[in-house]
């Protein structure tokens, strides 16, 4: 699971998201697949395992959870620094 409001906020999200979707990822809301996320909270999985080893899905799974947690990590930053008051 994965919450990002600063990525939602700032009208990032959809980007991020598509590049997690890129790197093998399937992006569903919280209640697993079509369900719609609620309160910006996405389960991050991997969309597919058939033929992969372990180690390479975790790689890849770890690799979009940091591109992900990054981009929210920044995006919150920003939103900090410009635009305060929406998070305050």
């Amino acid at each position: 699971m994965a919450h990002l409001p600063g990525l939602a906020i700032s009208g990032k999200l959809d980007g991020a998201l598509e590049a997690a979707r890129t790197l093998g990822a399937a992006v569903r809301g919280p209640y697993g697949e079509h369900s719609a996320a609620a309160g910006d909270v996405h389960q991050i999985s991997n969309a597919v395992s058939t033929g992969k080893s372990e180690r390479q899905l975790l790689t890849r799974l770890a690799a979009t959870a940091t591109l992900l947690l990054t981009d929210e990590q920044a995006a919150r930053e920003l939103l900090w620094r410009d635009r305060r008051s929406l998070v305050e």
